[in-house]
């Protein structure tokens, strides 16, 4: 896998479907279901929001994941030589670049 196939992958797979699940599990689940503190309250915070306060958590979200991923990319080129890391990272937040500029 090239460098521009992995950072699609990672931004598809860590990226949207991550935040997309937890879109599908705000929308979803009840905060009475809930077995951890921390989703009780997120799920609570989240059903007292109007939409657009929604689409700030889940824009907040999608920002996370992105930072995180390019956050470990970062790690791995100071500790993996076997890969250009930070052309992956590069690539990875070009793609992104490329969504906010579409959107």
């Amino acid at each position: 896998m090239n460098s521009e196939e992995l950072a699609a992958a990672l931004h598809a797979e860590a990226v949207k479907d991550l935040v997309a699940t937890y879109e599908r599990l705000l929308r979803t689940s009840e905060p009475t279901e809930a077995t951890d503190s921390y989703w009780q309250d997120l799920l609570g915070f989240y059903g007292a929001l109007d939409g657009e306060g929604r689409q700030m958590v889940l824009r907040v979200m999608h920002q996370t994941s992105v930072d995180a991923v390019s956050s470990a990319l970062s790690l791995l080129e100071a500790r993996d030589e076997s890969r250009d890391w930070l052309d992956v990272q590069d690539t990875f937040l070009v793609l992104e670049e490329e969504r906010l500029s579409s959107t």
